[in-house]
């Protein structure tokens, strides 16, 4: 899998993307990137993705904003899914004034050789999100790509898959259900203050859920076990600067 880093780098080869934040990479994402590595496997195509760094809410200070993966989870979570390409477009003011037509011209076609590009139904880009699916579609019999549009993946309840209600869940502590959406389970790194047995959050951004009692995995599955969980964390006896930790479920 080749990593490019947008606006610099440059595909040197025809593409079929999906674009997005792909945030928490959970059961919608996953279902319209295996549409984004059909297509390109049935049309001769490099199989990508479009994300961004930061997210744009974060550029846009919105406080109530917290990651579920960052961006170097998120990569690895991309090497999994038999992509060829993961496209990192570096989101500054300069693309954030980008009209939907200058995006289009200098993303996705300069850069990116987008021929088939594979977005959610509620998808928005350019300046003040002026850019929808509707527009996306003109612009690619403009230009020659083709637009695949995935729709909501809604639950029972009628709620929509997304980031957005994952992070909710976790915030909730209802780790368990948001697992269900999930990749990967929601992972948190802590770093040992000194001498002491106590460990900060490594990453503050991070959604977390609150403090309470749930089954977890250390350091990718060296331990497993039940965990209070607060932060910071208290592990008495525990010799390792720096601790990963999986939060499998909710412990009964």
């Amino acid at each position: 899998m080749s990593l490019l880093f947008l606006p610099d780098d440059q595909s040197q080869k025809e593409t079929a993307i999906g674009i997005g934040v792909f945030d928490g990479l959970h059961l919608a994402h996953r279902r319209l990137l295996s549409q984004v590595t059909a297509l390109a496997s049935e049309s001769g195509l490099e199989a990508g993705v479009v994300t961004f760094d930061p997210p744009p809410p974060l550029f846009f200070q919105r406080k109530d904003y917290l990651l579920i993966t960052t961006l170097e989870e998120k990569i690895q979570l991309f090497l999994k899914l038999k992509l060829d390409m993961v496209f990192v477009l570096r989101f500054d003011k300069g693309i954030s004034l980008l009209s939907p037509r200058k995006f289009v011209e200098d993303i996705l076609i300069k850069r990116v050789k987008a021929k088939i590009v594979v977005v959610g139904q509620n998808f928005t880009f350019g300046r003040n999100r002026e850019g929808d699916v509707l527009s996306l579609e003109l612009f690619g019999k403009e230009y020659g790509f083709q637009v695949v549009k995935i729709p909501l993946v809604r639950l029972s309840s009628g709620e929509i898959v997304s980031s957005s209600l994952i992070r909710k869940l976790i915030q909730e502590g209802k780790v368990t259900e948001a697992n269900r959406f999930l990749c990967t389970p929601l992972t948190l790194r802590f770093l040992k203050q000194g001498s002491s047995d106590l460990y900060f959050l490594k990453e503050e951004g991070k959604t977390q859920p609150p403090p309470g009692r749930y089954l977890v995995s250390l350091n990718y599955g060296e331990l497993i076990c039940p965990l209070d969980f607060h932060n910071p964390l208290s592990i008495p006896g525990l010799n390792q600067n720096e601790i990963v930790v999986s939060f499998l479920g909710n412990e009964p």
